[in-house]
Order: structure tokens, then sequence, then C-alpha cells
């Protein structure tokens, strides 16, 4: 029973580990991925015109929609230089992407008295080493390529412009060390992109499915544009989790199916043991399946009170790290072990308890008892 009980203890913990670190991962890029990107298949950039923005609101389960622009460019602060990704935004960004509840540090404005600012990530800031300042004395010089010049031995072919820094934000070491979020018109100038966009991001209202508005889109928009879900967004990293899921509790259920043979061979020590009771049993007129019945249940009776108080004591000490933290992280962007119980696993667990437990009860004793009993 005991062995029985850990293993199924360890089963809901880790499942409810994985959940957790699937919620916080959804979490960190739901932030700063849209429900809904979309973006163009002949060419990486597109007309604003394209799209029509009005007739994209009014489909029915779209909240907000907001055109950006992204491209590889150059920061310069004093001495210091840095590849980013400048990332160019409308003025219902924020609205879409929840960048601005990821501050770290200053305020989340594109602009500060019709003068456009700056956003940049936690880990540019900590490789510029420029600070949000109201006194505008912290400006970057931000380089893009201008497009119309051939690249030439001593010939400038950087369009230059210089853009004080109004907050830093945190969402996860990748988009911290890479990303800078500018006005829409300041990064279509510094990147010669004038009136392009490379994409529109829509938010979603609650409660609607993300795949049923897509289709709508996409039969909107036609074959020219690719409409995405958030899923589609990062497809590989859900799908690795998910396969690291079943694979963890196949896994596991193979650890509670080797427990398990502790009880066949204390059925096959207590039929050995109970031989003389057996015949007794016997005597009295109990059946060869009468005495099978009594030890397949008490085989049953050992998984299911194991297995109850297994779930029982996972869903303790899950209840505790969520509620108290009682395993710390360091060095994260979280200060304790994320744990996340969903109801489906217990479920899943209960099945592989009853499964485990009836194939391993029956055919055993059933074999026993027809061997040693079989005249009876």
């Amino acid at each position: 029973m005991v062995g029985i009980l850990i293993s199924t203890a360890a089963i809901v913990i880790v499942m409810s580990g994985i959940n957790g670190i699937e919620g916080l991962v959804q979490t960190i890029y739901g932030s700063f991925d849209p429900d809904i990107k979309i973006t163009t298949t002949n060419d990486r950039y597109f007309k604003s015109e394209e799209i029509d923005f009005e007739e994209l609101i009014n489909i029915q389960g779209i909240e907000y929609a907001s055109a950006t622009v992204e491209e590889i460019a150059l920061v310069k602060y004093n001495k210091n230089w840095l590849p980013v990704q400048l990332k160019g935004v409308d003025s219902n960004y924020f609205d879409v992407n929840r960048v601005d509840t990821m501050l770290y540090e200053g305020v989340a404005a594109l602009y500060f008295d019709r003068r456009p600012q700056l956003l940049i990530g936690l880990g540019v800031y900590n490789k510029l080493g420029v600070s949000p300042n109201p006194n505008f004395d912290n400006v970057v010089t931000v380089y893009g390529l201008d497009r119309e010049k051939k690249i030439r031995r001593n010939s400038e072919f950087f369009i230059t412009r210089p853009i004080p820094v109004s907050g830093i934000f945190s969402i996860n070491p990748d988009f911290d060390t890479r990303y800078i979020i500018a006005p829409m018109k300041f990064a279509q100038q510094t990147l010669d992109l004038e009136n392009n966009i490379t994409a529109v991001e829509c938010k979603l209202q609650s409660d609607v499915d993300a795949v049923n508005v897509k289709e709508k889109l996409q039969l909107l928009l036609g074959p020219k544009f690719s409409v995405q879900t958030r899923f589609e967004q990062n497809e590989l990293i859900y799908r690795m989790s998910r396969s690291e899921k079943w694979f963890s509790f196949v896994m596991l259920c193979f650890i509670l199916a080797l427990a398990t043979f502790n009880i066949i061979a204390s059925l096959t020590m207590l039929i050995f043991d109970k031989k003389t009771d057996i015949n007794t049993l016997i005597a009295l007129g109990a059946t060869r399946i009468t005495i099978q019945r009594i030890f397949f249940f008490e085989g049953l009776l050992i998984n299911f009170f194991g297995g109850a108080l297994g779930l029982t004591l996972g869903y303790l000490l899950c209840f505790l790290q969520i509620n108290f933290h009682l395993i710390p992280l360091h060095g994260t962007i979280i200060d304790y072990y994320p744990v996340k119980l969903e109801l489906i696993d217990f479920f899943k667990t209960f099945v592989a308890i009853a499964t485990i437990g009836i194939v391993s009860s029956y055919f055993p004793v059933r074999y026993l008892v027809t061997k040693h009993f079989q005249n009876r």
C-alpha cells in the first residue's frame, strides 16, 4: 500500500509541476505574443492599406487590432553597441499585448510631449547601461539600414535617429535581450519602411474560440495572408511541453506498475499461508470462485486505499507549494517552483490505478487458486 501511495503521489506532483511550467511559459509568451497574428505569405512586408482594420474589428470575437513592423537594427549608447530587434507599434499595441504590465522601471509611454520614446528589454538595458530619465539625457541612437543605398566602402548606409528611453520591460531572457519597442512612425522612418508593416496583431474577447476566429479571418483576407493563433506561433514549444507531459505520465505509470509486483508477491504468499483456511472454507461449501473473489478484492483494497491516500498526499503537497512556496527557485523570473493542479490529471491517475490494480490482482489470483485448488 505504501508503494502504491508513493507512486501515486509522485504522479500527481510531477504532472502538476509540468502543468505549472507549461502555464508559466504560456504566461510569459502570452504577454508578448498576440492571440492572433496576421502576416503576409508572399513577402516580409505589406502595405497597411491592404487590410481594412474597420472590417477586421467587426469580426465577432476580435476586441483590438494593432499594426506592427519589425526589423533588425543597431542601438548605440555612449560607446556601447548592440544589435536588436526594433519593433514599431501603433497606439493600440498596449491593448493587444500587455507589455506595459511587465514594466521593470520607468513608464510604458511611447510619446512624451509628442516626442517619441523608446521601451527596451531588461537585457538590452544591462548591456547598454541606459536608464529611463524624464530629463531626456538618456538618448540612444538607433541605426536602421538605408534600403535605397548600395553598401560601399566609406559610404554612409545607415539611417540614424536619436530617441530617449522611457521604460524597461522584463518578459523573459529571450525577449529582454533582443527587443526594443518604438512608435510606428519612428520605426518606419528609421528602417526606411515608410507605410510598410510586417504584421497585424489581434486580441480576442474572453471565452472565444481562437481557431474559429482564425478561420473567419483567413476567409476574409484570402491566401495572400497567413493567420496564426498563439499556439501556432509557438507550436514547437507547446508540442514539446505536451509530449513531455505524456512521456512523464507513461513513465510514472510504469513505475506504478512495478510497485504492484509487491501486491502480486504479497497475494501469492498469502494464498500459500492461508492454505489450511482455504481448505476449511471449501469444506464449508465455498467454491473456487468465492476464494478467488476474497483475494481479488484484497488486492483491489490495497490498490485503491494506496491510490486514494497517494492522491490525497499529492494534492496536499501541491496545495502547500501553491500557497506557501515551499520549494524556491533562484536566478529565475519567478521565486518559487510553479505548480498547477488539474482535475484531468487526477482522473487519468485514478484510471491508471484502477486498471493496474485490477490486472495485478485478478490474473495472479485466478492462476494460483486454479492451480492449487483445481479439484475443489
